[in-house]
């Protein structure tokens, strides 16, 4: 297939690296000149990542090689050259853009340069992808976007910023007249203390797995998994916040909540945006295989025991006639629906295990990669794994505890 590689911005490469070269002097002259010159390595330790990250990641205006890709069985290649092997690739995503369409490869070291090609449809990103099987069908997508801090109303923002501000200066007013002569070294710290706080709000990124039933969000220690079927509506939206303009990706979920997924300021932002977008589109249309739950997977208020035995049953290839048995591959389609309940899902796969072969189990291990619910991640996991009698039970319970399951899904 003819594509263009897009190459590295090289200047910007090149600046955050003579920036981050500049750290060791900083500390030699804060050292031995004046203690404050030593501040200068925060700068350039800041900027020089921001620098480098831009010329990896920017694609406007970058120099396009055109050549012919080849994937072998063990590496990437453009016009002769290799790019990577593909052990060495995580997650492919396909970015579309005024610019073209563009196929972004993530290599495994968040701190690589990622590969950009630049295709000439959009059929043509996802056949790459599929190739190498990095498409939604064969994983689920690694991201970190931007802070969820910057897609916050501003309002929200200075509620979580005055807090700790006032009361920084509140402490300082009380430390200085109490140590009038050592306090120094106190207020050095608090006022250290409040930018590391203000740091890890507007930098730690949001990191967002995209799988085929849904995502999950995690920032700062919280965990939210948003359910493809919650979603009514998703697109690419740019807005103003606190007079800086921030792109991303909004959600509109059920009962009319809106959920913002900043992606950045720069050129970058937008095409993050899109990528995303456009990943979340694919994985939803990779989760809608239109298998209906069977009833006779689902608990129904049955002991977990007594569900295991009738989801073994469920598998067996020789059933009575009331309770006809599953075909095999039934069973595995439901368990890769994502649309489906993840009940009836893990009782699928624990049917499904009757069969046992090598081939199933890697259905079972695909399914569990591709999703985003960690429950249902979990179970598969262990279900492929070949759990006991006993955790094959906990699994059940875990996902459909006894006392909802008296109430009805």
């Amino acid at each position: 297939m003819e594509v263009g590689r897009v190459a590295p911005k090289a200047l910007y490469m090149g600046l955050g690296l003579a920036l981050w070269g500049l750290v060791i002097p900083l500390l030699l002259a804060g050292i031995l000149v004046a203690p404050p010159i030593a501040f200068g390595v925060v700068h350039c330790v800041l900027f020089g990542a921001m620098a480098r990250r831009y010329g990896q990641r920017s694609t406007r205006g970058a120099k396009v090689t055109p050549g012919t890709l080849v994937i072998t069985d063990t590496a990437v290649e453009h016009a002769g050259e290799r790019l990577a092997l593909r052990s060495e690739l995580q997650q492919g995503t396909v970015v579309p853009g005024a610019d073209g369409i563009l196929v972004r490869l993530d290599r495994r070291s968040r701190h690589s340069t990622p590969i950009h090609l630049r295709v000439g449809s959009e059929a043509d990103g996802l056949a790459i992808l599929r190739k190498l099987g990095l498409d939604a069908d064969h994983t689920a997508a690694e991201l970190r976007i931007a802070s969820r801090f910057m897609g916050m109303p501003f309002g929200r923002q200075m509620a979580l910023m005055m807090p700790p501000l006032v009361l920084m200066m509140v402490s300082a007013v009380g430390v200085a007249s109490a140590l009038p002569h050592a306090g120094a070294p106190i207020i050095l710290l608090m006022v250290a203390a409040l930018f590391a706080y203000v740091f890890s709000l507007v930098f730690t990124p949001t990191k967002l797995r995209i799988g085929t039933d849904g995502l999950i969000t995690r920032w700062l220690g919280k965990e939210r998994f948003i359910p493809f079927a919650t979603i009514r509506a998703f697109e690419v939206y740019t807005s103003v916040i606190a007079g800086k303009t921030q792109h991303g990706v909004k959600l509109a979920l059920e009962r009319g909540e809106e959920v913002l997924l900043p992606t950045g300021q720069t050129d970058i932002g937008v095409s993050e945006a899109q990528g995303l977008a456009a990943r979340i589109a694919e994985a939803q249309q990779s989760g809608k295989s239109g298998n209906a739950a069977s009833t006779t997977l689902l608990r129904g208020g049955r002991p977990a025991k007594d569900w295991l035995r009738a989801l073994r049953a469920a598998g067996e290839q020789v059933q009575d006639l009331r309770t006809p048995a599953i075909p095999q591959e039934v069973l595995l389609r439901l368990v890769e629906d994502a649309s489906a309940d993840e009940a009836a899902r893990i009782g699928a796969a624990i049917a499904a295990t009757n069969a046992a072969d090598a081939e199933t189990k890697q259905r079972l291990r695909v399914a569990a990669e591709v999703s985003a619910s960690p429950k249902l991640r979990v179970a598969l996991d262990r279900i492929a794994e070949g759990a006991s009698e006993d955790q094959l039970a906990e699994v059940l319970d875990d996902i459909d505890p006894p006392q909802t399951a008296a109430t009805g899904r």
